[in-house]
């Protein structure tokens, strides 16, 4: 027998105005460890789907099942436990170093009270050092450009454990070589069974990773599919509004996005 998907939303709409919906009948399944990638043009809705299904803002209409559970009816420290956010812009307001920045991903399995021990502290080294990021331990979260910012956003999500990972445009800011390394962590995450929904406007990135994705239209509907199927060039210029084209290169066993020539 199937079990229940970790992550369920049904027919999800939202707007803000009452007037025009930003998107509508929204639905996905995301089983553990899936990775499934929104594509969609920008004010398409990418970040405002994100916000509902992290219980930020509150659908139209539809629902949205953690775990089999209605997530409005879960408190919002269970929720934390199980649902990581990593949004797109953070801007900081307090002169955190990155380490006690980072550290507080740990809040949703400690105490209302509680200092962080040693133990958490050591959690938040491990995952700095696996970023590669360990140099910017003892700097203020104020005084980093925004692309260490990005990187220590997914590690305060790291740190923080949750089964599920939605990523906001992850590689945002960041330069080429590290838009790859994020790609990887995100890739390595899900063999280790989390789970993973991140928006993109990069149709490469969602080719390299595989899964599911999401085309979400101007119109605020969605296509989901498997990316290999649904990934074609007719899709990438009905978001892009621009030609595209899909070529399989023979030594990467795998399709590539390009643009053809600037005139």
């Amino acid at each position: 027998m199937e079990g229940k998907p970790i992550l369920e939303v049904n027919k999800l709409a939202f707007s803000y105005t009452n007037h025009q919906e930003t998107f509508s009948d929204i639905s996905l399944r995301l089983d553990k460890g899936d990775i499934f990638t929104i594509l969609g043009a920008n004010g398409a809705g990418k970040s405002t789907l994100l916000n509902c299904l992290s219980n930020l803002l509150t659908p139209l209409r539809g629902n949205i099942l953690l775990k089999g559970r209605d997530i409005t009816h879960i408190p919002i420290n269970e929720i934390a436990k199980v649902l990581g956010y990593v949004p797109q812009v953070h801007i900081p307001t307090f002169a955190y170093s990155i380490r006690d920045y980072v550290v507080m991903g740990r809040a949703p399995h400690m105490g209302l009270l509680s200092v962080p021990r040693e133990a958490e502290y050591e959690k938040v080294d491990t995952v700095l050092e696996q970023m590669g990021i360990e140099h910017l331990a003892d700097k203020l979260y104020t005084q980093i450009s925004g692309g260490e910012r990005q990187q220590v956003q997914i590690a305060r999500v790291l740190v923080q454990e949750s089964e599920i990972i939605l990523f906001d445009e992850p590689t945002n800011h960041l330069d080429y070589g590290n838009q790859l390394k994020i790609l990887q962590i995100i890739a390595d995450l899900a063999k280790k069974g989390l789970t993973i929904l991140m928006t993109t406007h990069m149709p490469d990135h969602a080719i390299l990773l595989g899964g599911k994705v999401g085309i979400l239209d101007r119109e605020g509907h969605m296509l989901v599919g498997a990316a290999e199927t649904i990934i074609s060039e007719e899709s990438l210029k009905n978001i892009y509004n621009t030609q595209l084209h899909l070529i399989y290169i023979e030594q990467l066993k795998r399709m590539t996005c390009v643009a053809g020539n600037i005139k």
